[in-house]
């Protein structure tokens, strides 16, 4: 319990650019992954999301096939540097969304929606001071162990 509350002071001291600055990114699915490997589940859901500021929107076909809509808000995010390359960002992120399609299927659903808590790891280009290019992989739970989802991103900053 120590370890998780000093990484999360951690989390807190490390600076949110999201914050101070406007910015709009789309993000595209490269691979999806899922942990467990018992059924036979769709491992390309074509996912498209575009995010202003923090608020998050993405379309995707779920791990049934069926076309699902995911709302979220960027909670946690939080870019660092490492070494003397100041064009590159390192980030990490938590999110907490709804996602819209998968019925009742999981415990947690209801109404329809499936709430979620998404940690994300990434790679960030800063291609000039208000365009990046990059790259992220994000976690979502679920009752079957989970699945790990890449994907390219591209923002723009003003």
């Amino acid at each position: 319990m120590r370890n998780l509350l000093l990484f999360f002071l951690m989390l807190m001291s490390l600076k949110s650019y999201a914050e101070n600055s406007n910015y709009i990114g789309i993000w595209g699915n490269v691979h999806t992954y899922h942990l467990s490997r018992e059924n036979k589940v769709n491992e390309e859901n074509q996912l498209l999301g575009i995010q202003v500021n923090r608020l998050f929107f993405s379309t995707f076909d779920n791990s049934f096939d069926q076309r699902s809509y995911a709302l979220g808000w960027r909670w946690l995010d939080y870019k660092f540097q490492f070494g003397k390359l100041k064009t590159l960002d390192w980030s990490i992120g938590l999110s907490p969304g709804l996602a819209y399609g998968y019925g009742n299927r999981f415990l947690l659903s209801f109404w329809n929606l499936t709430p979620g808590l998404i940690p994300s790891a990434g790679i960030e280009w800063n291609v000039t001071e208000q365009v990046q290019l990059g790259s992220e992989i994000l976690y979502i739970w679920s009752e079957q162990g989970g699945v790990l989802m890449t994907g390219i991103t591209a923002g723009w900053k003003w």
